[in-house]
């Protein structure tokens, strides 16, 4: 019996095995790069919706002034205590408007005064029109309360803040004396207490009150403290003064610091009450004494308003829109206080100098008006 052997499988050659092989691995390395790609674009499209939602909490990077800082009141646990991140990026806007003294101007905006041909235009123009007051919008940081006051406040000025509390709407009017109204004055004092434990004098300004000139010369040098007032007895040193929280001048030092803790601190005593009803009691307070505090009241002759219009335009330096219940009657005896001043300008310095001109305000703004909207101040007198 002749044994055959069993024919050999052929194989494919090398030569033709390589370009398959190469092929297959082409194709993987395709699919794989496919994959890699598409994955990537998926993580930055998702990034950038990420980053759009939030595009009101988060600074763009590289752009410290464009969008400071934001502070929810979670990061405040009621007191203001700032992470360090947070008040690096506060004293970055604080630093970039400070004076050569530490020196910055604060105002509060919300959209109700942040819309178009409100409040907040009439206020930078008295600034640009202003005696010596151009200058001082460098020195100007405004304090947004909502997103739609810090937009325009970017559109409008250089120097912005965003100032949120987590819960609260301060984006329409506070009228007067309401739960609203007394969140954001108190919210007010707790942050200008900040600023000074950050070694910042400041002027506060209400964005109601026109600047007509510079201020500072009639400051009084050795104040920590100084106020204007709703109603003015003659003597900067008589605490009778009724003052106006709208407008002060404030030293950083320890008194001041313990003054406004004090300050801030006394709303639990008084619940129900604002800022300035409770000054008006605790500056009998034998504390303020005991702290060393040199608080002065500015004359209306100065820093008028409403409640007590400047005599005389050729003193006054600043106006307020005081006295004065809604915004609509706001933003009438505004736009009239402000044409006074352009046709006061508009004098011969002769005529300047013998006062022949007076306020046509107040006229929708009055005392009346906020009877109905009164404090609870003579229920502790």
């Amino acid at each position: 019996m002749i044994l055959r052997r069993s024919p050999r499988l052929r194989s494919p050659s090398f030569s033709n095995a390589k370009p398959n092989l190469v092929n297959m691995l082409a194709k993987s390395s395709v699919r794989r790069t496919v994959l890699i790609i598409a994955f990537l674009f998926l993580s930055c499209l998702l990034l950038h919706r990420v980053a759009d939602s939030l595009r009101f909490q988060l600074p763009p990077s590289g752009s410290l002034f464009a969008f400071p800082s934001i502070f929810p009141s979670s990061l405040f646990d009621n007191d203001l205590s700032l992470p360090d991140s947070e008040e690096y990026r506060l004293e970055n806007v604080l630093k970039d408007a400070a004076m050569q003294d530490r020196t910055v101007i604060l105002t509060t905006l919300n959209e109700a005064w942040a819309s178009p041909n409100s409040v907040i235009d009439l206020f930078l123009e008295s600034f640009r029109i202003g005696y010596g007051t151009r200058r001082l919008l460098n020195h100007l940081v405004i304090i947004a309360l909502d997103e739609k006051a810090f937009k325009r406040c970017l559109a409008l000025h250089t120097h912005c803040f965003a100032l949120v509390t987590e819960g609260v709407d301060f984006h329409t009017e506070a009228y007067f004396m309401t739960s609203a109204y007394l969140k954001m004055m108190w919210r007010r004092i707790d942050f200008l207490r900040a600023i000074l434990e950050m070694g910042y004098n400041f002027v506060f300004t209400d964005a109601d009150i026109m600047w007509f000139r510079d201020p500072f010369p009639r400051f009084y040098l050795d104040a920590d403290f100084e106020i204007a007032c709703d109603h003015f007895l003659g003597s900067s040193d008589d605490i009778e003064n009724r003052p106006n929280g709208g407008f002060n001048h404030v030293k950083s030092n320890n008194r001041s610091i313990e003054f406004y803790k004090f300050w801030y601190s006394s709303r639990d005593t008084y619940p129900g009450y604002h800022d300035q009803d409770v000054l008006n009691i605790i500056k009998f307070d034998p504390l303020i004494t005991d702290i060393g505090l040199n608080m002065r009241f500015l004359d209306t002759a100065f820093f008028g308003g409403l409640c007590e219009p400047s005599k005389d335009l050729n003193l006054v330096s600043t106006m307020h829109a005081n006295c004065c219940y809604g915004l609509d009657s706001k933003l009438h005896d505004l736009r009239i206080m402000l044409q006074d001043w352009k046709t006061f300008l508009s004098l011969p310095p002769a005529l300047k100098r013998v006062s022949i001109m007076s306020w046509n305000v107040p006229q929708n703004c009055s005392l009346e008006s906020l009877r109905h909207y009164g404090s609870p101040r003579s229920d502790l007198q």
